[in-house]
């Protein structure tokens, strides 16, 4: 049919043509033509409105889909998800879309023949007049960033593209699309925020800064990659060319690729690579890096790298911490909110066994509200559970992020243990605390009795016009008196030996009955004072000498049988010596100590050996004593080799009885009898005569009075003596009586002095090369003391206070032969 239209398209026209011409003659003839020619022309006149009609139609199907598409357009147009608008040249609003207004916030009618300018903030007006100015000028594409204001207040960040085009009359307008990039830049800021921040920490983590000269090959570090790479600065460091050879030879093509991609395709640099130093030592850094370019060409590369050795140690211990639920000695679990076990390590089976549980299944009810107690709080919950003979503490932390709790149980069974351990002791605490009250308010009371009354004897002696047949009285009682205190002290140092385990024995053949008499005999007048019988019963036969500490047994018995006397107020004193089998082990000496004194209940006689505590308070204040006797003695009498075993009945009196090892006896004659003529040779007490020595002595000692009782026992004895105040003087001396070749045959050196003490006098004496003999003095009577004195260079040691007799004993040895003499 289209060939058909097409065929007679050219007659058809003409005959338009024709009919034309004549309509426009107006002529009221047809002209002449044959019937033939008229039907013709009828048939292509209704050919011819066929093809309009046809034409038409296709016309108004066209208009139709040109409406339709302008009406697409527009709502492409006006919903984009970006704003359009168009300008004139002075920049005000032409048109736009229903997206932008809806981000103003107004309607679109109000934005017609509007200054865009009039929805920018103002801080950025200049940004949009340069960048409007900029595109008007150039007509090239321009884009800029933008704050535009809403109508609620607010503000939002747009994107705005803009380009400039001319209508058909000259007419510029500026077509412009707005993207909401309000997301965008706080995205930016956070990071821009996060870069600051790292940077401050890289500062204070002194990351090293590093930066390659790619043009001129050189590079340049900050005092962070020297110390990383350990070398001095201001030595030649790697350049462009050589920095991956500090790498091990396994990442070095992984360094020299990130190089590359950096400066080639400006890829960021970024990786991790184990470095050799130059000390040959390895340690794992993190590299980042930046390419600055000119005119695309990279010509500088700069960056950080990081000593992430620890980082990655780290790393690896969580790797293998990860491990921990698995190897976990104690029970580990993870439970939902309802309390559903998820898991459950291999400790966790006896504790589920006990709970009657087990993974998949919920927690007992009681624990599954601590569970939700523990979610709901956010906070830790601890409990404990006995699980067997063992007792956990148990540990819900919150997950709250996954809505569940872990479980952690630790084994505390020994912890409870320790606690109730540690009540007991903390009440065993409190009563020594309260025994050393006692003892403290007993050896002031005992300390302050005998020193009452020294001072007052000697006032007497001072004040008063006595009769010179009184002095020795008042003597005999200040002696008696400055013993007792000596005893007290030597009892508080028996006991800090004991304690420090640094009690010495000196053991020794010493004959029994000898010390068992001597006993007696101190102890006679005490009881002849209260009317009490002392007696001593030998039960034969008995070793003639034992193998044992005399000082400490006489020290045991005095204190055994005082105390007898101490707490009898009639009848009699019992002292049975006998020596016993025992266990098949070396003869034992047993002696026993009865009386009729008050007698010691049951919880008396439990705390008898306690330090500081006696058998009560009461007891305390009516029989004084510091009660140290009795442990003490327990403690000698175990280094003896045996021990004190008591018996007793309050108001029946106490039998203490002591035993001790008596030491080998197969050579040892046995006494069947006490012969009373050689007891009396043995028990000799006459005076010894005073030994005459011969010599000059330098005194070192500050204390005045005792630079005079010094100077007249030295003296009285014989000697020559010179005495020096401090320790500067007597060094002095000793080197000036050495200058003058007459030296001193002996220094006494007081320990403490001022200036210098006796320690550094005796070293700096032997330094400089004095031979003579240095026998120390001192109050510091603690053990140690002597062999530091003996480290310091001296011959001997004498303890303050003591006796003349000790004292010359003594020093005779380093002297010249002694003269006896009864003067």
């Amino acid at each position: 049919m289209m060939g058909n239209r097409e065929s007679r398209s050219v007659p058809s026209s003409r005959l338009r043509e024709q009919a034309e011409v004549r309509l426009k003659n107006q002529t009221d003839s047809l002209p002449d033509m044959s019937p033939e020619e008229v039907a013709r022309l009828v048939h292509e006149l209704h050919t011819h409105q066929i093809e309009l009609e046809m034409q038409n139609e296709e016309l108004r199907r066209a208009q139709d889909e040109l409406i339709a598409s302008r009406d697409r357009l527009s709502e492409l147009y006006d919903f984009a998800p970006v704003g359009y608008l168009t300008l004139n040249d002075k920049g005000l609003v032409v048109e736009a879309n229903l997206t932008f207004a809806k981000m103003l916030g107004i309607k679109r009618a109000r934005l017609a023949n509007q200054p865009l300018s009039a929805f920018i903030l103002d801080d950025n007006q200049d940004v949009y007049y340069h960048h409007l100015r900029e595109l008007l000028e150039t007509r090239r594409e321009h884009t800029c960033e933008l704050r535009l204001r809403q109508s609620g207040g607010g503000f939002f960040w747009v994107e705005l593209k803009c380009h400039a085009v001319e209508d058909r009359n000259g007419s510029v307008k500026i077509r412009s699309v707005a993207n909401d990039i309000s997301a965008r830049r706080q995205v930016e800021e956070a990071l821009h925020e996060r870069e600051s921040l790292l940077n401050e920490v890289g500062r204070l983590a002194k990351i090293g800064g590093w930066e390659m000269d790619l043009i001129a090959r050189t590079a340049k570090w900050t005092q962070g990659v020297y110390d990383l790479i350990e070398i001095e600065p201001g030595q030649p460091i790697p350049g462009p060319d050589e920095h991956v050879d500090c790498y091990l030879p396994e990442y070095r093509p992984l360094v020299t690729e990130a190089m590359r991609a950096l400066i080639e395709e400006n890829k960021p640099l970024a990786f991790e690579a184990l470095v050799r130093t130059a000390k040959g030592n390895v340690r794992w850094c993190r590299v980042l890096g930046r390419a600055i370019r000119d005119r695309d060409k990279c010509t500088r590369v700069f960056g950080t790298i990081q000593d992430i050795t620890e980082r990655k140690q780290a790393a690896a211990e969580i790797d293998r911490l990860a491990e921990f639920p698995r190897q976990n000695p104690n029970p580990v679990l993870r439970v939902t909110e309802e309390g559903i076990i998820l898991y459950a390590n291999e400790a966790s089976t006896d504790l589920l066994k006990s709970w009657a549980c087990r993974p998949g299944g919920p927690l007992p009810e009681e624990w599954r509200h601590v569970v939700s107690d523990t979610l709901a709080t956010g906070m830790l919950q601890i409990g404990e559970v006995a699980c067997g003979a063992k007792v956990y503490a148990i540990t819900f932390a919150p997950m709250k992020n996954a809505r569940s709790v872990n479980l952690y149980a630790m084994d505390i069974t020994n912890r409870k243990r320790a606690e109730e351990e540690l009540k007991i002791a903390k009440l065993a605490a409190e009563a020594a605390n309260h025994a050393k009250s006692r003892f403290l308010a007993n050896m002031s009371h005992e300390i302050r009795t005998p020193m009452t009354a020294i001072m007052g004897y000697v006032d007497l002696l001072q004040s008063f016009d006595t009769p010179r047949a009184e002095h020795r009285h008042y003597l005999n009682t200040i002696q008696t008196n400055a013993d007792h205190l000596l005893t007290i002290l030597n009892d508080i140092l028996d006991l800090t030996q004991i304690d420090a385990r640094k009690l010495k024995l000196e053991t020794k053949a010493c004959f029994p009955t000898q010390i068992v008499e001597d006993v007696r005999t101190l102890l006679q007048s005490q009881a002849d004072e209260k009317q009490l019988t002392l007696d001593v019963d030998y039960v034969f036969p008995l070793p003639e000498a034992i193998q044992t500490d005399p000082g400490r047994l006489r020290q045991i018995l005095i204190n055994l049988v005082g105390n007898a006397i101490k707490f009898t107020n009639a009848g009699s004193i019992t002292i049975k010596v006998a020596c016993v089998e025992h266990k098949k082990k070396r003869p034992r000496l047993r002696i026993e100590v009865a009386d009729t004194g008050i007698g010691i209940s049951d919880e008396e006689r439990s705390r008898l050996f306690q330090p500081f505590a006696q058998g009560n308070e009461s007891m305390d204040q009516h029989y004084g004593g510091v009660g140290l006797g009795l442990t003490i003695s327990q403690e000698l009498a175990k280094r003896l080799g045996g021990q004190i075993d008591v018996e007793s009945q309050p108001g029946q009196g106490s039998v203490f009885t002591l035993t001790i090892d008596a030491g080998p006896l197969d050579d040892v004659p046995m006494l069947k009898a006490l012969d009373p003529t050689a007891a009396a040779e043995k028990m000799d007490r006459a005076p010894k005569p005073i030994k005459k020595l011969q010599g000059t002595v330098l005194v070192a000692e500050d204390e005045e009075s005792l630079q005079y009782l010094l100077r007249r026992y030295l003296e009285s004895a014989g000697l020559s003596v010179d005495m020096a105040a401090d320790g500067e003087v007597a060094y002095e001396m000793a080197v000036e009586s050495e200058a003058r070749q007459e030296p001193y045959d002996l220094i006494l050196m007081d320990i403490r002095m001022p200036k210098m003490d006796g320690h550094e006098v005796t070293r700096q004496l032997r330094e400089h090369g004095w031979r003579g003999p240095i026998v120390a003095q001192t109050a510091h009577a603690l053990t140690g003391e002597r062999d530091k004195c003996l480290e310091a260079g001296c011959d001997e040691y004498i303890a303050k206070p003591g006796s003349m007799e000790e004292l010359l004993a003594l020093i005779a040895p380093f002297l010249s032969e002694p003269v006896e003499s009864n003067a």
